[in-house]
């Protein structure tokens, strides 16, 4: 009889992700695992990668990412079972500082540098586009959220008919608040024209696009030929068919439409609207809106 060691099979990162169980259910089963009295040898670290705007113009959209974070991390502190081995868990922090170039940067660290299992990532596709290009070009399994998935989608030039490899997304889409803004708007007397500032990217594009974003639904809703598109101030439209305006001019009588996220030029475009006695305006003084709320 030999006494040869047998060589242990070398555990790569995504043998490790393909051939373990989904790290999310393991986290809604690991309290129940670990209270058990059996005891299991521990593997190497889980790491997980996560990336937000946690500075700059986006920073509202990680508000809560320390409150999530640290309750995940509770929740795992003691490891999750995979297979007869328990895997301590790290979650590596990363902020894209609202810029998408450091977006990638940072992505690409946690996936090369750190050799995170799983990457995730949300808030605008200022964030998640980057971070889930990274991902797909390096295979590692990216969750990305709170990004409408059009401009998630289309903006990073997916085809329906193939999707992605290794990127997943969930979120609402534009169909869903295009029909809020629509009942809003028809809640009110107006004469049916909108003024609407977005920002020059993938975004704003997906937004204004004439197929994906507000001009269709409008027209079917008999808002013809009344959306006035600008972009942010100075800046050229990138919209097939769509002409830029100085900038947003809620017309007398008419609603508005601030920027489709949180932008330093926001608040000038709400005193703006104020300002020019715009519906909302009016119907703020009037309690217009309150008395036209469903119910009411």
């Amino acid at each position: 009889m030999s006494d040869k060691k047998v060589p242990t099979p070398k555990v790569t990162r995504r043998k490790f992700v393909k051939t373990g169980t989904v790290l999310t259910a393991g986290a809604v089963a690991a309290p129940a695992i670990l209270r058990s009295s059996l005891a299991y040898a521990a593997g190497r670290p889980v790491k997980l990668g996560y990336v937000s705007p946690r500075t700059g113009p986006l920073a509202p959209f990680a508000e809560a990412d320390d409150f999530v974070i640290n309750g995940v991390r509770s929740h795992l502190k003691d490891g999750v079972k995979i297979g007869n081995q328990v895997h301590p868990v790290e979650i590596i922090v990363k902020d894209t500082q609202s810029n998408p170039n450091r977006g990638a940067e940072v992505s690409a660290d946690l996936i090369l540098k750190d050799e995170v299992d799983i990457i995730m990532g949300a808030g605008t596709p200022e964030t998640t586009n980057p971070l889930s290009d990274q991902a797909e070009i390096n295979e590692v399994p990216c969750i990305t959220s709170d990004a409408p998935w059009q401009p998630y989608f289309f903006g990073r030039g997916g085809n329906p008919a193939k999707g992605f490899d290794w990127t997943y997304h969930f979120f609402w889409g534009l169909e869903d608040v295009i029909g809020v803004f629509l009942n809003l708007w028809n809640s009110i007397p107006s004469n049916k024209t909108v003024g609407a500032l977005w920002p020059n990217d993938s975004d704003g594009n997906a937004w204004g696009d004439p197929k994906l974003g507000f001009p269709g639904p409008l027209k079917a809703a008999d808002w013809p030929n009344r959306m006035r598109v600008s972009e942010t101030p100075g800046t050229p439209s990138s919209m097939p068919g769509v002409a830029a305006v100085p900038a947003v001019v809620p017309v007398a009588g008419g609603v508005s439409s601030d920027s489709v996220h949180a932008d330093p030029s926001a608040s000038a475009i709400s005193a703006t609207a104020r300002e020019s006695g715009s519906a909302w305006s009016r119907a703020a003084r009037s309690d217009l809106i309150g008395d036209n709320l469903p119910g009411r």
